[in-house]
């Protein structure tokens, strides 16, 4: 609720009315806000295979393990109107963006990275959903260092996909052998990585060096 007042003795008079209707309006927000928050998080869960292999290729955490440390994943998510049927995606994926993490990290959240580094594990890769003014969170926890070099360039396209219904997850099953066959096959060289497009079960790519910005060789029709 807004009110526009002549000045402040004009507000300090009529805030005495205005307080209680106020005061509720914000419970209202609160509640709101609060039940979406709560909505977010189931999603996430439902979503939650997706959302890892999204966080890990959005980073490129295969190639570039040090990114886990500096980078997170920002998604905002919309919600369908009300004319969608009741099947549809409860949200859907309106923007990704790739953004420098902010400093410091959250105690919490320091020592759950502690503690996977402590193990033998890369850390955790942040996520962060949004929808309006619900900000929630999430993190996908990286328990083994990268065995494979590959980056999934149509990250986004997939993490689409499967929310909104057009790709199965269980599609997605096959691209772990992949990735662990490109790097025993064709990167010989540390510096190689490649970088895929998978679709419908195919992959198609090139690969690439971090040492030669011009290096681009064509991946084999066949892997």
């Amino acid at each position: 609720m807004t009110a526009i007042y002549c000045g402040k003795e004009c507000y300090r008079k009529h805030w005495r009315l205005h307080r209680d209707a106020c005061k509720v309006e914000a419970e209202i927000r609160k509640s709101e806000q609060g039940q979406l928050v709560a909505e977010i998080r189931k999603w996430a869960l439902i979503h939650r295979g997706i959302l890892d292999l999204a966080t890990t290729h959005a980073l490129q955490l295969d190639v570039f393990p040090a990114r886990i440390h500096t980078h997170f994943l920002s998604l905002a998510l919309s919600r369908p109107s009300c004319s969608f049927p009741p099947t549809s995606p409860a949200f859907t994926i309106a923007a990704a963006t790739i953004l420098p993490l902010p400093l410091p990290a959250a105690p919490a959240l320091k020592a759950q990275t502690a503690e996977i580094i402590k193990r033998g594990g890369l850390g955790v890769a942040q996520c962060v959903l949004t929808c309006g003014d619900a900000r929630v969170p999430d993190a996908c926890a990286v328990l083994e260092r990268p065995r494979t070099r590959v980056v999934l360039t149509n990250w986004k396209d997939l993490l689409k996909g499967v929310v909104e219904g057009t790709v199965r997850e269980e599609e997605l099953a096959p691209l772990g052998l992949v990735k662990y066959r490109i790097t025993a096959r064709l990167l010989d060289r540390k510096d190689k990585y490649a970088a895929i497009t998978w679709s419908n079960g195919r992959v198609t790519g090139h690969t690439l060096s971090k040492m030669d910005g011009a290096f681009c060789q064509p991946l084999p029709t066949r892997l």
